[in-house]
């Protein structure tokens, strides 16, 4: 397709970064998600090995990118979906303001007819973005779902004004909480820099762990490839200077870490863990005080929670900002020829 080129590898998507993360700074809409800082660390240890990337230029300038990976279902078939796919709250392609929505059909009809898969995946998309009525090429067919909604606080401009916004003695107690903790001994807030930042991220993974294995569950840092990625993204998140990461800490132990992110007015907050111990004071719903708090300090006009209907996103007063999954199936008359093709791509991957 004209102005549409379509590429295999890891190391295509390397290969575009400088380019990819000016696009991003281009697209004001975007979010972390879309940046290589977060992307580039999940494709190194999620999604297999078949990645392929559909860009765009006008001239020498790109000025749209689609990344993708391929996966096999339990039936044979192969499915495309959004790199990112599985952990990453909001998923979306990168298209230059200003440029015709309508390439995010080509981008979308190339990558599709590339890969030799049969059924496309793609989740987690925000109300407003392209992907969502974008046209595949003939003989492809789909729908349009709610997926997973993800809670949002609308921040006041003020501290004084949280009340506002909160669920009626939702915030008296947490502040009576903290009031309670300070009693015992000295609390302080330590904010993630160069020096401990491995420190705080350590404690964080050992304390979330502790807290579900208390429950005689796993948490998510029970899987390492969950952990080796999220320390990437610290790390690449620090040097953006993106990263909200902190202990709470009572007479100088560490009762609670918090994980979050901020980036163009919004605030992200990803995961906390909290020691046992002490949750007769409410260290989690503390370290959210305190994040919602750093948040409106900093000038954020929204404290996204992220994905899942959790009912403490609900205290604080968040609500709900849906996402969309667009399905989309070859149609059954074009799938005994895609059967028949599909040995030739599988074959060609090796060389990619």
């Amino acid at each position: 397709m004209p102005g549409v080129e379509v590429r295999w590898g890891r190391g295509a998507l390397a290969e575009l970064r400088g380019e990819w993360e000016g696009l991003w700074e281009r697209c004001p809409q975007a979010t972390p998600f879309q940046h290589p800082a977060w992307l580039f660390p999940w494709s190194r240890h999620f999604g297999g090995t078949e990645f392929l990337v559909a860009t765009l230029r006008r001239g020498e300038a790109l000025v749209g990118v689609a990344p993708f990976f391929v996966i096999e279902g339990d039936d044979g078939g192969r499915e495309l979906l959004l790199l990112g796919t599985g952990n990453t709250d909001y998923l979306d392609v990168l298209i230059e303001p200003g440029v015709d929505g309508a390439v995010v059909s080509e981008l979308l009809t190339s990558a599709l007819e590339a890969s030799g898969c049969d059924r496309c995946e793609l989740r987690r998309l925000r109300a407003g973005t392209a992907l969502l009525s974008a046209a595949p090429s003939a003989g492809w067919e789909g729908e349009v779902v709610e997926d997973e909604p993800c809670p949002v606080l609308a921040l006041p401009a003020e501290v004084g004004r949280l009340g506002e916004v909160v669920r009626p003695g939702h915030l008296a107690r947490v502040r009576r909480d903290g009031r309670r903790l300070a009693r015992r001994g000295v609390v302080e807030m330590v904010w993630a820099t160069e020096a401990n930042v491995t420190e705080l991220f350590d404690a964080l993974v050992e304390l979330h762990q502790r807290r579900w294995r208390g429950d005689g569950e796993a948490g998510i840092f029970a899987d390492d490839a969950v952990v080796s990625f999220q320390r990437e993204v610290v790390a690449e998140f620090l040097r953006a200077g993106w990263l909200r990461l902190f202990a709470l800490r009572c007479e100088g132990r560490t009762i609670s870490c918090h994980y979050a992110f901020s980036c163009r007015g919004r605030f992200y907050n990803y995961i906390g863990g909290y020691d046992p111990d002490y949750a007769h004071w409410s260290p989690g719903a503390l370290a959210v005080l305190h994040a919602i708090e750093a948040a409106i300090a900093e000038g954020a006009r929204e404290f996204d929670f992220l994905r899942g209907r959790e009912g403490y996103k609900y205290d604080w007063g968040a609500r709900d900002e849906l996402t969309l999954w667009r399905r989309l199936r070859r149609s059954g008359a074009d799938r005994g020829e895609q059967a028949e093709a599909r040995a030739e791509v599988v074959g060609d991957q090796g060389a990619r």
